[in-house]
């Protein structure tokens, strides 16, 4: 008898099928893969996460490779809307020298945004998996540290630890929230940013392709209940948590519902990001998350944790 599948976050056994979905935003493979939700947490995950084809399932033109060469409109908004959050962040925290490390932070552009929002930041440094990202990252004054987060070996600490939209990447965010933990300055605060599952974009696609899936990068996803539980679990306290707009899940969501009726054309030569319709996209659903914010949970999360006493 097989084993049952069991959710990776509370290890129920009482699961729920969602979606059999394959890689519609890059076509970096034509694998199908499957989406689940746990009943008892309410926690979304990745049957068999491909763990072992990271460099297959980010291509170079992966969109953290590329961030700063798409520039336009809707991403210096948001730059500056990040920047006004980092400003209000970092003026917080105590202290005449602020270390800041991003995991995950690509050429660096986070952490030099974090540097101009507040002059006390005086040491930098990204950690990303891509050893491409390093001749930039260091061209703007930043130490770069190849490696997952899993391995990253640092004997230092750190008064702001970024973690924009990678949670949701790993394996077993348990474990990576532990060892975060330890790279954490005793005032120091941990920043994540991660999609949120009790969003209306998720009711409307979840049966199909929801851009939170984004298939299969995501392997598991999260709410405010559990992940304020975990974070708990693994000694932190929340400082924060609001609800911030969340444009490219709905983009890649519509993206792919019109590729489904063939009325765009996508492929690994031009994957969903490039089309012309998703930066329309971007900027309709931005705007729709906005107006929806004061009244609803949109569908990023922004959640700032500190070490518990």
């Amino acid at each position: 008898m097989a084993e049952a599948l069991r959710c990776p976050i509370c290890a129920s056994a009482d699961t729920r099928f969602l979606a059999r979905t394959r890689d519609v935003e890059y076509f970096a493979t034509l694998d199908e893969y499957d989406y689940v939700c746990c009943e008892r947490c309410g926690t979304v995950f990745l049957r068999d996460p491909p763990v072992d084809q990271l460099e297959r399932i980010y291509p170079p033109t992966y969109y953290s490779s590329d961030r700063e060469e798409r520039g336009g409109l809707l991403a210096r908004v948001k730059d500056a809307l990040d920047r006004a959050f980092f400003r209000e962040l970092l003026s917080e925290l105590p202290g005449d020298e602020l270390r800041v490390i991003d995991i995950g932070g690509g050429t660096g552009w986070i952490a030099s945004a974090l540097r101009r929002s507040d002059p006390r930041v005086h040491e930098t440094v990204v950690v990303d998996l891509n050893e491409d990202m390093r001749e930039v990252a260091e061209a703007r004054g930043h130490r770069f540290v190849c490696s997952t987060i899993e391995a990253v070996d640092l004997d230092q600490t750190f008064d702001v630890v970024m973690l924009l939209n990678l949670i949701e990447h790993v394996r077993d965010p348990r474990a990576v929230l532990r060892r975060l933990l330890g790279l954490l300055a005793p005032e120091g605060v941990l920043v994540i940013k991660t999609p949120n599952t009790r969003t209306l974009d998720r009711r409307l696609f979840e049966g199909t392709y929801w851009g939170g899936y984004h298939a299969p990068r995501h392997w598991i996803l999260f709410n405010r209940e559990n992940f304020t539980s975990l974070a708990l679990e693994c000694g932190y306290r929340v400082r924060s948590l609001r609800f911030t707009q969340g444009a490219p899940q709905w983009a890649a969501s519509v993206m792919a519902l019109l590729l489904r009726r063939g009325w765009v054309k996508l492929s690994h030569q031009r994957p969903m990001v490039h089309h012309p319709l998703f930066a329309l996209c971007m900027v309709v659903f931005a705007g729709l998350d906005l107006l929806r914010a004061p009244f609803s949970q949109t569908a990023q999360m922004f959640v700032v944790l500190e070490k518990a006493d």
